[in-house]
Order: structure tokens, then C-alpha cells, then sequence
């Protein structure tokens, strides 16, 4: 009976996981058909960015469907390092200029090699390269809410959280190869990962910048402007947080956190992708006590 009634449980998640993921597709559809970059002021680093983003799409463009040779990877890792950097200070006019060159969509065309991942066929990337990407998007999303807001209009943000769970579906396998008999209790060497941890922060970053932004400002508002503004964002973040439910998501960081015996001192790279879920876990709630 109680075998049943998982399986009822699991298959009633699954339909409104993809109820959920149709919903959030066609909402990022109706967005980008319309979609315009702001006009923008000159950044100084405009040739820097475009020339960086043109090489990631030149590479991507040559090659096959293995894995990358150790120059090209090379190759790949100097301009995301040279966007890192200029995107790590912050400033709106470099973050606009991203945006407007199409960094989102260029950026995402490095990350969507996860998806092709199986535990049969490794990934074409490393995870080092994968995290540098999610390094750029962060950066590019840092207390900027007109990109946070097109992460999430554009459904970038649903990508992401397939991206995540995928890697976070790897993790779980390769701990359970590492020795793991699944229990609470079993001491875990736990894998880590550059990639994960870095789509945690970009998730979490875009989701507390929209709370701050467009969700409390209309809590002590009467201005029908901002009360719509923050309903249009509502109505997008309640899938997100929904989906990262129905989707696994959020019972992936529960085992993974369920995992960890004994100090990490050792572990950096663990210890980054926990904060990182820990900080993704508290945007949700936030967003949800808005309601």
C-alpha cells in the first residue's frame, strides 16, 4: 500500500513538474519574442566583452560532439576568466553591454553541453570551465535587476535549474560509486562541484535581487506600477520555486546536505556548493513568505 501510494505521489509530481515547465516555457516564449535590449550608455570595456563572447562562439561553433582538446578548453577558459574580471566589478554599464550583445544566450551555449551528459558519456567540458561560465552570468546579474528580471522573463532561469539538476543527479551517482549506502548515517567523501556551485549562485543572486527589488518595495507601496511590476515577477518566481520542488531539486541539496559528517576543512570545493544551496534554499523562502 505504502509502495502505491509513492508511486501515485511520484507520478501526480511529475505531471505538475512539467504542467509547471510548460507554463514557465511559454512565459520565457511570449517575452522573447518581444524582447529589446535597453538603450544603452558606451561602455569603455564594449570591445573587450564582444571580442571575449566572440571567441566562446567561434569555439563552440568548431566543435565536434566529443570532448575538447586541452588547447581548446584553454582556449575557452581565457575569455570567460577576461569576463569574469570585468564583470566582477560591478559596474551597470559593463552588465548592460553583456546583456545587449547577447552574453545571456552565449554564455548559455557553454552551459547547455550539461545536458548532454550521461553517466555512460562524461561531459565535453570540464567542470572548471562550466563553474567559469556560471562565474560570468553571476557577474553579469550582481545587484542588477534589469538582468536578474531578464533571466527570469526569458526563462534563462528554468534552463538553469535543469542544468542544476543534472549536476546535482551526478553528484548523487558518483557519491553512491564512492561507496554510499544512501543511509543518513554512512560517512560520504562527498563530491564536489564548480559547476553546481557556481548555478546555485547565479539562481540564488537573481532570486534575492528580485525579492529585493520588485517583491518588498510593493509591500509598502500603493503605487499600481510598482504593485504590478512585483505581480508580473511573482507570478514567474512562484513557478521557479515551485519547479525547483516538483523537479528534485530541492530533495537533491536535502541529500546532499544530509551527507556531510564531520568537519570540511579539506573541502573547499564541498563546503562552496553547500553555502551556495544554502543560499539558493533562503531566497526561495523568502520569496515565499511574500505571499
Amino acid at each position: 500500500m505504502e509502495i502505491t501510494r509513492d508511486k501515485e505521489r511520484h507520478k501526480a509530481l511529475k505531471r505538475r513538474c512539467r504542467k509547471i515547465r510548460t507554463r514557465m516555457v511559454t512565459r520565457g516564449k511570449e517575452y522573447n519574442s518581444t524582447y529589446k535590449p535597453k538603450t544603452l550608455r558606451e561602455s569603455p570595456n564594449k570591445i573587450r566583452i564582444n571580442k571575449s563572447l566572440q571567441q566562446i562562439v567561434k569555439l563552440i561553433a568548431n566543435q565536434g560532439s566529443g570532448p575538447w582538446p586541452t588547447a581548446d578548453l584553454t582556449a575557452l577558459d581565457r575569455p570567460l576568466l577576461e569576463l569574469i574580471r570585468i564583470l566582477d566589478k560591478k559596474e551597470k554599464a559593463d552588465q548592460a553591454m553583456f546583456s545587449a550583445l547577447d552574453g545571456f544566450g552565449k554564455i548559455d551555449s557553454v552551459l547547455k553541453t550539461i545536458l548532454d551528459c550521461t553517466e555512460q558519456r562524461p561531459c565535453v567540458l570540464p567542470a572548471k570551465s562550466l563553474g567559469f561560465s556560471g562565474r560570468v552570468l553571476l557577474g553579469s546579474c550582481r545587484n542588477n535587476i534589469d538582468n536578474c528580471r531578464h533571466v527570469l522573463y526569458s526563462n534563462l532561469v528554468g534552463t538553469l535549474i535543469d542544468y542544476l539538476i543534472q549536476r546535482m543527479n551526478s553528484l548523487v551517482n558518483e557519491s553512491t560509486r564512492m561507496g554510499s549506502n544512501n543511509s543518513i548515517n554512512s560517512v560520504v567523501n562527498l563530491p564536489s562541484d564548480a559547476a553546481a556551485g557556481a548555478i546555485f549562485e547565479v539562481l540564488a543572486e537573481v532570486i534575492q535581487v528580485l525579492y529585493q527589488e520588485d517583491l518588498l518595495p510593493a509591500a509598502s507601496t500603493q503605487d499600481q506600477a510598482i504593485k504590478d511590476r512585483a505581480d508580473a515577477s511573482w507570478q514567474r518566481l512562484q513557478d521557479v520555486v515551485s519547479y525547483c520542488v516538483s523537479v528534485g531539486l530541492v530533495d537533491k541539496v536535502s541529500w546532499y546536505f544530509s551527507h556531510v559528517q564531520g568537519p570540511l576543512d579539506n573541502e573547499a570545493g564541498v563546503v562552496e556548493v553547500i553555502l551556495a544551496a544554502m543560499r539558493l534554499v533562503s531566497a526561495l523562502a523568502k520569496t515565499l513568505s511574500m505571499r
